[in-house]
């Protein structure tokens, strides 16, 4: 059976949100890429994708190490 789409979001370390839109996974890995798109001007810190499914989401950090 095929995994269903998800709608992932990226949560910016201000609390803004952006939608990055549905990823069918696909493949042999059954997977997908999404490119984030960090606005100028976005404060450092860590960043969140979730896919709406109810699992952790995914982090990274934006901008250097204090």
């Amino acid at each position: 059976m095929p995994l269903p789409d998800v709608t992932l979001t990226v949560t910016f370390p201000d609390g803004s949100v952006a939608d990055l839109g549905p990823f069918t996974p696909a493949g042999d890995r059954l997977g997908f890429v999404a490119t984030v798109e960090v606005p100028a001007g976005t404060s450092s810190g860590e960043a969140a994708v979730d896919d709406g499914l109810g699992g952790p989401p995914y982090t990274f950090r934006i901008g250097a190490d204090d």
